[in-house]
């Protein structure tokens, strides 16, 4: 038994790199759009048709291009478990996680500059604290912070990994998209106040402090998947949990 698909304008990282995609798909035509799997398909069964390119104002190499997919394969290729149950368990907390540091990344990489220029300040006068070094240490702060909640969550994942039923309750489900949701301001917050911290040396193109390029992507965070539908689905868990 074989299956076909086709698939209007999905975007895929990479697409014309790769030889292998996983996919999502209602479970056949009838299905309700609730009721999705995910496929693994392979070169040479399936083709893309490019319709749209990636070229946007910051996160850059996440190459997201636009493409109409059409593919056939065996019914094997086909994931048993419900998606719904693969993305509670996987996909959600390990993309918010992920993407929570990659941002700490962003967000470390953007203090440090900002330390540096506070240290070059400091050599060229001994004795005297730079102004902006207040700043610095309250950046740090931050940052600490951002840190200690994905490490918190790592924590609560890897538990969950040998617990399943943990990660298919409301409470797991809140957490972790609060994750995504404070990472996503702060990496914001940070960069922003590193380059206040820094000044204009940060706001150039070329100097060692530049955070231009940081500042282009730490403003995706918060639209990847958009802050505002993951407030509104906490909302919604939040009314209905019995307890988080």
């Amino acid at each position: 038994d074989r299956f076909t698909l086709e698939k209007l304008g999905t975007v895929i990282s990479y697409g014309l790199a790769v030889e292998d995609i996983l996919v999502t798909a209602r479970r056949n035509p009838d299905a309700p759009a609730s009721d999705q799997v995910i496929l693994h398909i392979q070169r040479p069964e399936y083709d893309l048709e490019q319709v749209g390119a990636w070229d946007a104002f910051g996160m850059r190499g996440t190459c997201s291009d636009s493409f109409t997919l059409r593919a056939q394969g065996s019914l094997e290729q086909i994931v048993p478990q419900p998606y719904a149950v693969l993305s509670e368990r996987t996909m959600l907390p390990v993309t918010h996680i992920f993407w929570a540091s990659t941002w700490l990344g962003i967000a470390s990489d953007a203090v440090e500059r900002a330390r540096a220029s506070i240290r070059a300040a400091a050599r060229r006068n001994p004795g005297t604290l730079p102004p902006r070094a207040r700043d610095l240490a309250r950046l740090q702060a931050q940052l600490d912070v951002m840190r200690s909640s994905i490490q918190a969550a790592l924590v609560e994942y890897a538990h969950a990994c040998d617990n399943p039923e943990a990660t298919s309750t409301m409470g797991f489900a809140i957490r972790m998209n609060d994750l995504k949701l404070s990472a996503s301001v702060a990496v914001a917050e940070i960069i922003e106040g590193a380059m206040r911290v820094a000044g204009l040396v940060a706001y150039r193109n070329d100097t060692p402090y530049s955070l231009g390029r940081h500042m282009r992507d730490s403003h995706s965070a918060a639209l990847m998947v958009h802050n505002e539908r993951l407030i509104e689905h906490n909302a919604n868990l939040l009314c209905l949990a019995k307890e988080v």
